[in-house]
C-alpha cells in the first residue's frame, strides 16, 4: 500500500458522517488484509499518513503563533485604542483544506466539508483502530517465528531456502547493485524497497513476511556490506 492509497481512504472517511467511518474503514481494511498485510503494518502505515496531515496543521500553527507573538510585542508600546486585534491561535481550530477529492468515489461535492482540523483526524484515528479490531480480531495467532523480530536476513522469508536465490537477483540486474559476495556496488538504493515490495506481493503467495521498513533496513544492512540504508529507512518512503 502506498501513502496515497491510505490518503484516499482517509479523505473519503473525512467527507462522510462519523457514523459512516467505522464501516468504511472495515471494508477498506478487509481489502488491504487480503493483499497480505498484517494488523500492525496496516495501523503503522495508516498512522504515518495521518501524522503527515496533522504535521501540516502543526506547521501552520507555528507560523500563526509566531505572527501572534510579533503583534503582541508591537502592541506593548501602543495605547489600547490603537492596538491590533490579535486573537491567539488555537491549534485545534486550525484546518487544512482538501483541494482535490479522489475521482470516482465522491459524486456530489456541493455539501461536503473541505477543511479539517486535528480533532477531525483524531476522530478518524479512533474509528480506524476500532474498525481494525472489529475486522481482524480473530486472525490465528502468529507463529513464534513471525511474532519475534527476525535476527538474520534468512528469517524474513517464509522458506529460508528462498533467501539466496532472491538475493542473487540483485546481482543479475542490468545494472547490478550487489556483487557475488554481497558487497553493495550500485548507485540506486531505491532498488531495495522495490525488491522487498515484489517479494511481499509475490503470487500466488508472498515470499517474505510483513514487517516494518526498519526491520528490512536493518537486515539488508547486515547482509549486504556497504549498503548503509538510512537509520529511519527513508528509502522505503521515497516515490
Amino acid at each position: 500500500m502506498l501513502p496515497q492509497d491510505y490518503g484516499k481512504i482517509i479523505i473519503i472517511g473525512l467527507c462522510n458522517s462519523p457514523n459512516f467511518l467505522v464501516n468504511h474503514f472495515k471494508r477498506e481494511i478487509k481489502v488491504i488484509s487480503e493483499k497480505g498485510f498484517e494488523n500492525e503494518e496496516i495501523l503503522f502505515d495508516f498512522n504515518a499518513v495521518i501524522e503527515v496531515m496533522k504535521n501540516h496543521i502543526r506547521e501552520l500553527f507555528v507560523k500563526q503563533n509566531g505572527a501572534y507573538q510579533e503583534l503582541e510585542e508591537m502592541n506593548k508600546g501602543l495605547p489600547k485604542v490603537n492596538r491590533h486585534i490579535n486573537p491567539k491561535p488555537d491549534i485545534n481550530k486550525i484546518s487544512i483544506k482538501i483541494v482535490k477529492y479522489p475521482s470516482g468515489y465522491i459524486h456530489d461535492l456541493s455539501g461536503l466539508r473541505r477543511e479539517f482540523t486535528i480533532p477531525d483526524f483524531e476522530l478518524v484515528e479512533q474509528a480506524f483502530s476500532e474498525a481494525l479490531e472489529k475486522t481482524l480480531p480473530s486472525k490465528q495467532p502468529k507463529t513464534k517465528t513471525e511474532q519475534e523480530r527476525p535476527k538474520i536476513f534468512e528469517e524474513l522469508f517464509y522458506n529460508p531456502e528462498h533467501a539466496e536465490p532472491c538475493l542473487k537477483i540483485l546481482s543479475e540486474l542490468q545494472a547490478p547493485v550487489i556483487d557475488a559476495i554481497n558487497n553493495y556496488i550500485g548507485k540506486a538504493k531505491g532498488v531495495f524497497p522495490l525488491w522487498i515490495k515484489v517479494l511481499k506481493n509475490h503470487k500466488p503467495k508472498p515470499l517474505i513476511k510483513h514487517f516494518k521498513d526498519t526491520v528490512y533496513k536493518d537486515l539488508l544492512n547486515q547482509k549486504i556490506k556497504g549498503l548503509n540504508l538510512s537509520k529511519d529507512a527513508s528509502e522505503f518512503r521515497k516515490k
